[in-house]
Order: structure tokens, then C-alpha cells, then sequence
């Protein structure tokens, strides 16, 4: 009977399903580095983009525990840079996965990025990882760092020395020419910083040639309303954080019953619905069946579109037939949902 042990308990739950796809992800990582040699492919990416994936791909994870993060940035004269964004962004991230796992509840990260010139052709962007407790300390990370400096057979199982995503990270950042080192904080928290040499694009004949996903422009959609429905109440606040990053005033719920009531009361005064298909009180299909069941009303073909782990061509069928215009397969990538939005919502 005690909602809040409950909750607790689930919340746990969910942190050890997402570690447990780490090592899986790490794992699988590792075996791909070894063989294969390294390669030096240059991107041409946007920094704030990189922080705004790490923050949403983050999140999840510091909502579980309670964790508050702060990003900021100075001195950046550089809107896009040259590197191989699957190891630099990887790099982050895993390092990002590894500090929260070790922060305990409530805790605060802070990430400060500026970058150093180094040279007409290059930079240095130097990012900063602040929390105020962490359960390691320095000396034992200063020792699991040197001791990743290559992969081998030599990695083992113990538990106070083994990081697969560390291991991962330092793969990344010695490819990249990069470095990570820990120090502790005036405070008496731990700080790490990565540093990585950016090249400069230095014609826009060049930025023209480099191959770039146009999917990862950043749409605005200021002024645009959006109902977000989902039972599981993590997936529900993620979504609605990704909504609110590009502009949307959103209004969220949690299932079926109450996402048709709060259509109801706003009068369907809403530009787009997303929609899990799966929900215990009313699923996302007699969601849309009723919803455009309003022949009357003026938003009966506002744009709806599933966010659901149905994956079959059964299930995009059904949706299909329930009025779904979209039907998208968890786990959600935000630049893909970016992109559906963008095809309904500006022409």
C-alpha cells in the first residue's frame, strides 16, 4: 500500500533495465573497435546540437535518480566544427551514463563547454563535467583511466575496476586525438574534463562538400500546440521535454481516458497528438477512433501519430485504420520525431 516505496522500487527497476542495455551496448562497442582499424571521418557538426542530444538522451536517467543539470557555455565562436561525431558524441555520452550511475539521488551535474583556439585550421573544445558527490573516488578513476589506455584481452570482471563504457569512451578520445582526466572541485566534488582538437571548415565550398543529415536542422515550432498521451510516466515527461525544446506548448497525460478528456476541455485546439498505442485504461487506437469519430469538429483531422513498441505490419495497419496518420516504432530518436513533425506541421 505505500505508493511512494512503490515508486521507488519501479524507479530502480528502470535504472537497471537502461545499465543493463549499456553493457550490452558497450559490450557489442568493444568487439566492433577491436576490429576495426581506426578511421578519421569528419563531420560537420553543430556543438549545440551535440549538447541538446546529450541532454535529451541523458534525461530519462536523471529524472530517475533526481538529478538537477545545468549546461553552459563560453567563449564559443565556433557554431559547427569538423569530427567524427559517432566517437565524439559517443564519448560523451558514455562518460555522462557513468557519472550518473555513480551520483547519488538529488545530486547536481553541471557541464561548462569554451573552447580554446589553437590555429587557423583548428580548436580545442574543452567540456566540463561538475557533480558535487560522486561514489568513486579520485585516486580509483585515475587508476581505471590509465589502465584503459587500449583494448585487450586482457579487461576482466571486477567490480571496482571495470567500466565498459569507460573502457569504450577512452577508445573514442584516443582516435579523436582527445583527452580525459578527473580533479577534484573547490567544493569537494569531482570534475572531469574532456578536451578534443575541432578542425575548421575553411571555405563554404567545403561545408557544401561534407556530407550532412538535413533531418538534423532544428525546426521551430513556436506557437504550436501538441497532447502528448502515455501511461508510463518516464516516456511521457521525455516527450514532452523534446517537444518543449523546439517550441511547443504542450499538455500531457497520462493514458487514454484523461488524454481524451483534456482533448475535450481544449476543444481539440491542439496542431498535433502523439499517442502510445499500448495503455491499460484506453489504448491509442479507440484514442483516434474517437477523436475522429468528431466529424463535426473543426481539429477532427489534427495530425496523430503513434509512439508505440508495435512494430509489425499488422500494427501499422491498424493503426492506419483508427485514423493514425504516423505510426513510429520505440525507442524514439527526437531528430526522426523532429522530422515527422516538420512534415505535417510546416509546410
Amino acid at each position: 500500500d505505500d505508493t511512494d516505496q512503490l515508486g521507488d522500487f519501479y524507479g530502480k527497476l528502470l535504472m537497471s533495465e537502461s545499465m543493463i542495455m549499456d553493457i550490452l551496448d558497450d559490450t557489442l562497442e568493444i568487439g566492433n573497435l577491436m576490429r576495426e582499424e581506426d578511421h578519421k571521418t569528419k563531420d560537420l557538426v553543430s556543438l549545440f546540437e551535440i549538447l541538446a542530444n546529450l541532454e535529451d538522451d541523458i534525461g530519462p536517467r536523471l529524472a530517475l535518480k533526481g538529478i538537477t543539470l545545468s549546461v553552459e557555455t563560453e567563449d564559443l565562436a565556433h557554431r559547427e566544427m569538423l569530427v567524427d561525431e559517432q566517437y565524439y558524441y559517443g564519448a560523451l555520452l558514455r562518460l555522462s551514463r557513468f557519472l550518473v550511475h555513480n551520483m547519488r539521488k538529488g545530486d547536481s551535474l553541471q557541464i561548462l563547454v569554451k573552447e580554446e583556439e589553437q590555429s587557423e585550421e583548428s580548436f580545442d573544445v574543452i567540456v566540463r563535467f561538475e557533480v558535487n558527490h560522486f561514489g568513486i573516488k579520485q585516486k580509483q578513476i585515475e587508476r581505471m583511466l590509465r589502465r584503459y589506455n587500449k583494448l585487450s584481452g586482457e579487461i576482466h570482471r571486477s567490480r571496482d575496476e571495470i567500466d565498459l563504457g569507460i573502457v569504450v569512451m577512452k577508445r573514442y578520445l584516443q582516435a579523436l586525438g582527445g583527452s580525459v582526466l578527473c580533479e577534484q572541485t573547490e567544493d569537494g566534488g569531482m570534475a572531469f574534463v574532456v578536451r578534443t582538437c575541432m578542425g575548421i571548415p575553411a571555405f563554404e565550398e567545403e561545408k557544401l562538400e561534407i556530407r550532412r543529415d538535413a533531418e538534423k536542422e532544428i525546426p521551430d515550432f513556436t506557437g504550436k500546440k501538441a497532447l502528448i498521451i502515455d501511461d508510463d510516466i518516464i516516456n511521457l515527461e521525455v516527450g514532452i521535454r523534446l517537444l518543449q525544446n523546439v517550441g511547443f506548448q504542450v499538455k500531457g497525460a497520462e493514458g487514454g481516458l484523461e488524454g481524451l478528456r483534456i482533448y475535450e476541455e481544449e476543444q481539440g485546439d491542439f496542431d498535433v497528438i502523439l499517442l502510445d498505442i499500448r495503455m491499460p485504461d484506453l489504448n491509442g487506437l479507440e484514442v483516434a477512433r474517437q477523436i475522429r469519430s468528431e466529424a463535426t469538429a473543426k481539429m477532427a483531422e489534427v495530425p496523430i501519430i503513434a509512439m508505440s513498441s508495435n512494430a509489425t505490419e499488422e500494427d501499422i495497419r491498424l493503426s492506419e485504420e483508427a485514423g493514425i496518420n504516423e505510426h513510429m516504432v520505440k525507442p524514439i530518436d527526437s531528430w526522426g520525431l523532429y522530422k515527422v513533425l516538420k512534415k505535417y506541421l510546416i509546410s
